[in-house]
């Protein structure tokens, strides 16, 4: 985010026009909250074709639900290591260990996925529902996990308009299918709707990979070691416990504070 801000702050200051600077704000709107927005309308649009498509009413309020869970889910599986990792990539570049870089992205990815998805699996089998579905939604779950992790190491190429094209792409490429949704037979389209999110974001991660390989090369070095740094800056743990406490509040408040309310919550999840 330093990045962004220390190339805002040139282009700014390259020219006194007020034309100059609102298309200079317009674009830190977009490079900052375009994968948000591109991710909101995305899911706005599925919850209209669902409408489109006769879905009943408490299928499509149960998915857009899923969904919005997944993405907090990941948020808080991957914050664990958010600032620890921000910070192991920011010395070795700063100490021109660039091959420290991606041994360190596969070996957070492995800490990550591998409880999340157990996690998730565990809940799964005891909640009884469609196994397919179930699968579907698993794997937009670990590419939710695997999505933000990359976008910790992306920040560091300082290409925002890449990553924003990315985004792009990848949403259309979820778009296009969808187009094709109403020759799937009803009993499977909405498996063909989750699917067609998989891929999207399959792509946008292939993507994201591919530009972080580009940029850093073939690493060397072991995968856990900037676990080293969860002892050297304990502070950074504790900042990311705050932080993920703060997201789950609203679950906390719902389940111990608001009787009405909670078993509802607690059926959604």
């Amino acid at each position: 985010m330093a990045g962004i801000g220390f190339q805002l702050k040139k282009l700014i200051d390259s020219e006194e026009s007020y034309f100059h600077k609102i298309r200079t704000y317009t674009y830190s709107l977009l490079v900052i909250y375009g994968p948000l927005v591109i991710c909101i309308f995305s899911i706005t649009y599925i919850q209209g074709l669902m409408r489109y498509f006769n879905i009943a009413s408490a299928e499509t309020e149960s998915f857009s639900k899923i969904i919005g869970y997944i993405f907090s889910a990941s948020n808080l599986t991957t914050g664990v290591f958010a600032l620890v990792l921000t910070r192991y990539v920011s010395d070795a570049i700063y100490s021109h260990e660039y091959k420290k870089v991606l041994p360190s992205l596969y070996g957070s990815l492995i800490l990550t996925l591998v409880p999340s998805m157990l996690l998730y699996w565990t809940m799964m089998y005891f909640n009884g529902k469609d196994l397919f579905f179930s699968v579907l939604t698993g794997v937009f779950f670990g590419l939710n996990n695997v999505t933000w992790l990359l976008l910790i190491y992306l920040g560091a190429l300082n290409n925002h308009k890449k990553i924003l094209k990315i985004f792009l792409i990848g949403t259309m490429v979820t778009l296009v299918c969808l187009l094709f949704a109403g020759v799937v037979p009803g009993n499977y389209r909405l498996y063909y709707i989750m699917a067609s999110l998989n891929l999207g974001f399959m792509g946008i991660g292939a993507m994201f990979l591919g530009e972080i390989r580009d940029y850093f090369g073939e690493g060397e070095g072991g995968l856990f070691d900037f676990t080293e740094y969860i002892k050297k800056y304990p502070s950074l743990i504790f900042i990311n416990v705050v932080y993920i406490l703060g997201l789950c509040f609203e679950g906390f408040y719902m389940v111990f504070f608001s009787p009405n309310q909670s078993m509802k919550y607690l059926e959604v999840v």
